[in-house]
């Protein structure tokens, strides 16, 4: 119903027209479209959004090297879309880190790492071809190096394969039976961007180290000209780039209202903030996060305040 669309959904949908029922399309496209908030309703969504003739059978992660002799080093994956009335009770998803070969200049030598593919397509095969058991209990691993593994379609509310990194879904079973979910004790606060104003402090990423320590004296001479987000005191503040460097930090009450920048996500604790700040610490939870993220390179692969 929209008068402008995304080029690239409009060719997704017009190859889906174009399928035969039971008819199967493989297709390579950007991370950020596969991973986007309208394709993810379309093919995960509930029920009165998403295609209901279209189900996902796999998605696999592709890394920069797969392109970049043509030019481009943006992170795509190989998406497999099934066009039936009957959803597949299970998705494959992998991970390819190595594809054979890497760019040197202009030219492609091998890579030393080898090639993950073959490993992955003979995984995927033996998913599809229904020859591994659907993964009705939770995930089930083909093979970790490189990743292959089967979710229930019922589950799945994303396509990325770092939701079911080995280390992530081993340290999520370890605290399932003891811990609780990280929503009951952090939510994030309403989105406050704002012009700084006055001589308030300023804190970017650079101004907290890796145990949540804050150089103040420094965030207070810190005049960028980009906009804020508002922090008040007893909020955590997070950065949402690069989840395998961890930089939170609670603002407190001493200092009062700060600002910081826009990669941070500002939060609202439940309780006691320090205690949340060490729990942001605490291994199992580190082991959740680091996967995670959208992006071409590991220093700028960004995570959402929902994750």
């Amino acid at each position: 119903g929209k008068r402008r669309i995304d080029p690239a959904l409009a060719f997704v949908a017009r190859c889906l027209d174009l399928l035969a029922d039971g008819g199967r399309l493989g297709i390579v496209l950007p991370d950020g479209l596969v991973d986007g908030p309208a394709l993810r309703r379309a093919l995960l969504g509930a029920e009165s959004v998403r295609i209901r003739d279209v189900s996902v059978e796999a998605n696999i992660s592709l890394p920069t090297a797969t392109f970049a002799l043509a030019g481009t080093v943006a992170r795509t994956s190989a998406l497999v879309l099934r066009k039936q009335a009957a959803r597949r009770s299970q998705i494959f998803l992998a991970r390819a880190e190595h594809v054979g070969y890497l760019k040197q200049g202009s030219t492609s030598v091998p890579d030393p790492q080898g090639d993950d593919l073959p490993a992955i397509a003979d995984a995927a095969t033996k998913v599809l071809s229904r020859s591994v058991a659907d993964a009705d209990g939770g995930v089930r691993f083909i093979c970790r190096a490189p990743l292959a593994a089967v979710i229930p379609a019922r589950d799945a509310t994303t396509l990325d394969p770092a939701r079911v990194d080995p280390d992530a879904v081993a340290a999520r079973h370890a605290l399932r039976e003891t811990g609780i979910a990280f929503h009951e004790l952090l939510r994030p606060a309403k989105r406050r961007q704002r012009t700084l104003s006055g001589s308030l402090p300023f804190v970017s990423v650079l101004h907290i180290d890796d145990l949540g320590a804050v150089a103040w004296h420094e965030a207070r001479a810190y005049r960028p000209s980009t906009p804020g987000l508002e922090a008040h005191p007893g909020e955590v503040i997070f950065s949402l780039l690069n989840p395998r460097k961890l930089r939170a930090t609670v603002i407190p009450s001493d200092v009062g209202r700060v600002f910081c920048s826009s990669e941070f996500g500002v939060f609202e604790p439940v309780g006691d903030p320090y205690e949340v700040l060490v729990l942001l610490h605490h291994p199992l939870v580190r082991a959740q996060l680091a996967p995670l993220g959208r992006g071409t390179s590991s220093s700028r692969r960004r995570i959402s305040p929902e994750d």
